[in-house]
């Protein structure tokens, strides 16, 4: 069934096409170099517009694994299943980050350790440091070039990026993606996999670069159980060329290849800024629903075009059990 994704924001800083002439001209006389002087001083005006949105962005997930965002909570039978089912099964090789939380440092055993520990698998490992060296030597990420599954744990969004970012452990984060593995993460472990990442704030997003696994997207977590609509919308508005992605507690958004499906108890909503022409977007998409990600990178765009434009404004979505479009309620 298709439905209609709405609207997003696109704001374009007109060029400057007669700058490579004037440059050109070896006769400039006194008067153009003036003006010229001018239309120079006035450019910075121009770079503080909003973001365009980019005609090449998609949100595919471009590797051969799977990505498994959950929004917080108890994780359900249905979500713990999957992720073991994308590991292996009975084969699975996982790795636990549980960096994200402060109590990692006071010692003792990691309770996601424990709960993945709990599971038919072959090897449960844990990986974990503050010290983003380490995290950058070879030896550190040794665990990860065997994993089938990577779970990032939650606690908070920005101890990960402060450690990880730029280093060896990433990159080889992303090679379990490659070769066909699964990365998983629950509440700060899920809002860490976007490009542009939500650090805190209630009213106002802070934000920071995440791991950039979901490109385009803005991830936020604990969503309705926290009331987090506004803070997520704010965020597009600061960056109307990206999708806003909440996800509810106990439910997880899975990424592969092409598709973005549900899986758990509750819901995900995709958001849209609003453009001049149009208000903003939310749809909500329940447990088994499916959105075919080349289509809303499209439909991004395509609300991005001016009012005269004739092109469609749509979105694949394949419904489970209910798909609503409009304002969340």
């Amino acid at each position: 069934m298709r439905t209609l994704l709405s609207r997003c924001r696109r704001h374009t800083s007109p060029p400057v096409p007669w700058l490579p002439s004037l440059r050109a001209n070896r006769c400039v006389s006194l008067l153009t170099c003036s003006v010229l002087t001018l239309m120079l001083t006035a450019a910075p005006n121009r770079a503080a517009e909003p973001k365009t949105v980019k005609a090449s962005q998609a949100f595919v997930l471009k590797s051969a694994g799977s990505l498994l965002l959950v929004g917080g909570g108890k994780i359900p039978d249905t979500v713990r299943n999957r992720f073991v089912e994308l590991a292996g099964g009975k084969k699975a090789h996982l790795v636990v980050v549980p960096t994200a939380s402060a109590a990692t440092d006071r010692g003792g055993v990691s309770p996601s350790y424990l709960f993945w520990r709990n599971q038919d698998v072959t090897s449960v490992e844990v990986l974990h440091t503050r010290d983003h060296d380490q995290a950058d030597d070879p030896a550190f990420v040794k665990p990860l070039e065997q994993a089938t599954g990577v779970w990032i744990g939650g606690g908070d969004q920005s101890r990960l990026t402060e450690v990880y970012n730029d280093t060896a452990f990433l990159r080889e984060l992303k090679r379990v993606l490659d070769r066909g593995g699964v990365v998983g993460g629950t509440s700060a472990g899920a809002s860490v996999m976007s490009s542009m990442m939500i650090t805190g704030g209630t009213a106002h997003a802070g934000l920071a670069t995440g791991f950039g696994f979901v490109p385009g997207m803005v991830v936020d977590q604990h969503f309705t159980n926290r009331n987090r609509m506004g803070r997520l919308l704010g965020a597009l508005t600061e960056h109307p060329d990206m999708v806003g992605l909440g996800i509810d507690e106990q439910t997880a958004a899975l990424f592969h290849g092409e598709t973005m499906s549900v899986v758990g108890n509750a819901n995900v909503w995709v958001c849209m800024s609003p453009t001049p022409a149009l208000p903003v977007s939310v749809q909500r998409l329940k447990a088994g629903d499916q959105v075919d990600l080349l289509s809303l990178s499209s439909t991004l765009l395509a609300r991005s075009k001016p009012k005269s434009d004739k092109t469609a404004v749509t979105s694949n979505t394949t419904p489970g059990r209910d798909t609503t479009s409009g304002k969340a309620k």
